[in-house]
């Protein structure tokens, strides 16, 4: 969104590079909101709220590094549980903690 951001508020100022990009920017969204529906057609069966889930999640609002708490996914409508398996907590047991601490080795 912000290439294209800044391509549309330097109109026809704007680089060769910013509308390059730009336009390559509103093809990977298009296809990125392609996958989201296709993602989620089985998901939310309601196409609209699925339009809206790509719409929050393409919009700018949320940078890639963002993440989305469980809280917030299941507020957009996604299918999100936090509740594991018993059989998960069982396998975990396998497992030791990590040192806490920091080893240096001369």
């Amino acid at each position: 969104p912000s290439w294209i951001y800044a391509a549309e508020k330097k109109g026809m100022d704007a680089d060769d590079t910013t509308i390059i990009m730009s336009d390559i920017s509103k093809k990977a969204m298009e296809l990125t909101k392609d996958v989201i529906m296709e993602l989620l057609e089985n998901k939310i069966q309601d196409e609209e709220k699925r339009k809206s889930v790509a719409q929050k999640l393409l919009s700018g609002e949320m940078i890639h590094v963002t993440p989305i708490s469980a809280k917030e996914a299941i507020e957009l409508g996604l299918p999100v549980s936090t509740e594991l398996p018993s059989e998960v907590h069982d396998f975990m047991k396998f497992f030791r903690s990590a040192k806490m601490s920091v080893e240096y080795i001369e």
